[in-house]
């Protein structure tokens, strides 16, 4: 067994670390022969990390307390997704064998995260596993721009990605590389808000002058430019709800920040205005602010829909853009709540629902859908009400610890963390309303370890209370 700070225990949390931060640049892991992998690697590293790690009373006590409730949550989630696995058959399953599938893809998830609260038990690793993640987004955004910008065709793992005039990044559908920018991108305002000074200065102007130069080489200048990087790639993606859900986002938390937040720093304020007039206005200026104006103008938007052969409708392959209304993504989202007619308490099955909407589709919607371009009617059909409630459950804990962090904790570090969290997930929420995004695994991935690590903020000791070993 390793203790904390040994070689192997700091392997294992760099390991996983990085997994989350691969996960995205495989497609999204968006492909039966990639998910996998990503979920064996996850099972191997949780399984590695329970077997020969030491787990002392002293760092995860706490994180043990506050995240069990969580993880109980999360099980009890799990044993239901089982549940409706082995009564496929009698409960009338649209899809029997995706059940499983979306069992042991959950169950990878609830693993990963709790390797990784239990090996996240300081600050220092809170604050670079913060560091990695946003820094992992904004190489991710600078991808996407230098892609579109050159116009350069590129492949991945074989799949062709042509040049277009939108940033898509790895991922095949833009609005899913611009729902993950907008989650990373409230981690890079958490970080900055965790910099913040807690004071006013009143100095001479040599010493404001040191202070500015010492800003150009510290930590914060540099989260403040991938920041500028991170939404760059957002307004050239042409996304409006992920542009949406950033704005909001960074907004709502920024409201819990100024309400909870106590003494709030002078400077917070400032620095969510200058996210939108700076970041937005200024950068979005040059970067095509005003075609992205004209999307929410337009009646109609171009949407990345997955299409496929409707085989068992005789329907026709599908290729090609096409421009389906806001109506009919409305139409869709109405017409698979017909599912839950029959599977009221326990949906459909998870991942069933393409299976299921053949039979309740409207007839004034044209196109082969797979997801139902809303996540939250997606969840409902598919988990039925209890699975629905256990997730609003899971989402409110970490949003309850989050608020708890800010009003009573004093350490900046942690405050900035929650205030980031609360901005991805806030991100997560509304971008869930239009699209489809918790069905990409780097995505549901990526939501599943910022839930966890609302154990972290709430559990780990503030700096003032650390005692050196």
């Amino acid at each position: 067994m390793f203790d904390h700070g040994h070689p192997v225990e700091r392997c294992l949390w760099l390991a996983q670390v990085l997994l989350v931060a691969l996960a995205p640049w495989l497609l999204g892991s968006n492909r039966d022969w990639i998910w996998p992998w990503i979920a064996a690697a996850a099972l191997l590293f949780g399984a590695a990390t329970l077997a020969l790690c030491r787990f002392d009373s002293r760092r995860h006590e706490q994180l043990v307390r506050k995240g069990r409730r969580l993880f109980w949550v999360a099980v009890a989630g799990l044993l239901l997704m089982l549940v409706v696995a082995l009564l496929a058959g009698p409960l009338g399953v649209a899809d029997a064998r995706a059940v499983p599938r979306q069992w042991v893809w959950s169950l990878a998830l609830l693993i990963l995260t709790s390797s990784l609260v239990l090996l996240t038990h300081s600050r220092r690793r809170l604050r670079w596993v913060l560091m990695i993640w946003f820094g992992n987004a904004a190489a991710l955004a600078m991808f996407g721009l230098v892609t579109t910008l050159s116009g350069v065709d590129f492949s991945l793992f074989g799949i062709q990605l042509d040049a277009t005039s939108v940033a898509r990044g790895p991922f095949i559908n833009r609005n899913h590389f611009a729902g993950y920018l907008a989650v990373a991108g409230g981690l890079g305002f958490g970080l900055l808000c965790a910099d913040l000074s807690p004071r006013l200065y009143d100095e001479s102007w040599r010493q404001r002058m040191a202070r500015w130069l010492a800003l150009l080489l510290s930590r914060k200048l540099l989260v403040r430019t991938l920041l500028v990087v991170v939404v760059i790639g957002l307004i050239v993606s042409q996304s409006r709800m992920g542009n949406l859900a950033f704005a909001g986002g960074i907004a709502i938390a920024g409201l819990l920040a100024l309400w909870f937040w106590r003494p709030w720093p002078p400077a917070l304020l400032p620095l969510v205005l200058s996210i939108f007039v700076i970041d937005v206005i200024i950068a979005g200026s040059w970067f095509g602010l005003d075609r992205l104006q004209q999307r929410f103008q337009d009646t109609t938007v171009v949407a990345s829909v997955e299409l496929a052969a409707g085989e068992a409708a005789g329907q026709a392959p599908v290729t090609g853009s096409v421009e389906p209304s806001d109506g009919e993504r409305v139409r869709v989202a109405l017409g698979s709540l017909g599912m839950l007619r029959d599977h009221l308490w326990l949906g459909v099955g998870a991942g069933a629902w393409r299976s299921g909407f053949g039979e309740f589709k409207p007839a004034t919607v044209h196109l082969h859908y797979q997801h139902a371009h809303n996540d939250w009617v997606q969840l409902l059909v598919e988990r039925g009400v209890l699975g629905f409630l256990l997730y609003v459950a899971l989402l409110g804990l970490a949003v309850k610890y989050c608020i708890k962090v800010l009003r009573d904790r004093e350490d900046r570090l942690l405050r900035g963390a929650a205030v980031g969290i609360l901005a991805g997930l806030s991100a997560m929420v509304i971008h869930g309303l239009a699209d489809f995004n918790a069905q990409i695994p780097a995505y549901a991935l990526f939501i599943h370890v910022l839930l966890g690590l609302s154990v972290n903020v709430a559990a780990l000791p503030e700096r003032s209370a650390l005692v050196k070993p």
